[in-house]
């Protein structure tokens, strides 16, 4: 007696021979068809075999194995085609022979017989009657002359020859100009100022630029030392976050900035024709605030003050300050601590 362990035997099928996937033992299901789908029979659903014919030997496509079509009694469908898909002409529904060739007699890439395409290229793109890559009226293979454009003057950009030297022009003068900026900034006779103020180059692409025209080193040396100062001048200034996040020692007391504080001192920036980015408004307002400097007066002519100092005092100055006020966070948590730690000891004693 078989046993079976949730219904099916040791071998897998249950009392009516199928297994899980439901085919018997000889592959087919309860209908009859395999896992590919035809009957023992050899055909499917559709009463069709794997050759394509239905069960009278005519094909999908309606020709038995003679090639009759069954509608039309003839080797050509209503459509036209025999079984093979050609016309009485021998074409194709794509307008193609047994060959590959159409009536004009090119292959579906546009080649003849002898290989060469209705202008006279072959593949390799040499003409036929010139024996080279440009034709008769000089032209090459894909329409274009020596200079690059087609018989409508056009480049395979799709610009004319005006177009065309209009753009070298452009990339000639960008040239011109990159170049006077890297000069003039290298030798002093342009500030860094002047260059974040008016230039439409970043100093990373004048920096690059040099390398590329093989300028001098000295050159080179002098742009990459101005990257620091660049990106300082650079990174815009902030008034809402600056107010927040800043506080000015003044006569021994953190002061926070008022927008009125800001917006005077920026102002004065303008009308000095002062460079406006995050440093640059961090030193004058702290200067302003600590009395340091009077933005009712005009700056007059005098020793220009070296700005990289300048920079480094205001950012020693301001790690002072984080470090303060890091501090006073630390004193202020163990304060907290203590306070908190006694509360809990006087609980415990009660």
């Amino acid at each position: 007696m078989k046993h079976y362990i949730d219904g099916y035997d040791k071998d897998g099928y249950d009392k009516n021979g199928y297994n899980k996937d439901g085919y018997n033992r000889r592959g087919y299901n309860k209908e009859g068809y395999n896992k590919d789908g035809y009957n023992r029979f050899g055909y499917n659903k559709e009463d069709i075999n794997r050759n394509g014919y239905r069960r009278g030997e005519y094909h999908r496509k309606g020709f038995n194995k003679q090639g009759i079509n069954k509608e039309t009694n003839d080797i050509f469908d209503i459509n036209g085609y025999d079984k093979d898909g050609y016309d009485r002409e021998g074409y194709n529904i794509r307008g193609y022979n047994r060959e590959g060739y159409n009536k004009d007699g090119y292959d579906r890439f546009g080649y003849n017989k002898e290989g060469y395409n209705k202008n006279g290229f072959n593949k390799k793109g040499i003409n036929k009657e010139t024996n080279d890559i440009y034709d008769k009226n000089g032209y090459d293979k894909a329409g274009f002359d020596k200079e690059g454009f087609n018989t409508d003057g056009l480049d395979k950009k799709g610009k004319t020859k005006k177009e065309k030297e209009n753009i070298k022009q452009k990339e000639r003068d960008k040239r011109s100009e990159m170049k006077e900026l890297a000069t003039n900034l290298a030798t002093g006779n342009m500030s860094i100022e002047d260059f974040v103020r008016y230039s439409k180059y970043t100093i990373y692409e004048l920096i690059n630029f040099s390398f590329r025209e093989n300028m001098s080193l000295k050159t080179i040396q002098k742009l990459n030392s101005l990257k620091r100062i660049y990106k300082i001048y650079s990174n815009p200034f902030d008034k809402e976050d600056y107010i927040k996040s800043t506080l000015i020692k003044v006569n021994g007391v953190f002061t926070r900035p008022t927008e009125q504080d800001v917006d005077l001192c920026i102002e004065y920036m303008k009308k000095n024709n002062i460079i406006i980015c995050n440093k640059t408004a961090e030193i004058l307002i702290s200067k302003y605030m600590r009395g340091l400097i009077d933005i009712t007066k005009k700056i007059e002519p005098a020793q220009e003050e070296n700005a990289n100092t300048e920079l480094e005092a205001l950012e020693k100055e301001q790690q002072n300050l984080t470090e303060t006020l890091k501090k006073a966070e630390e004193l202020e948590q163990q304060v907290d601590e203590k306070v908190e730690k006694n509360t809990e000891s006087k609980k415990i004693d009660s």
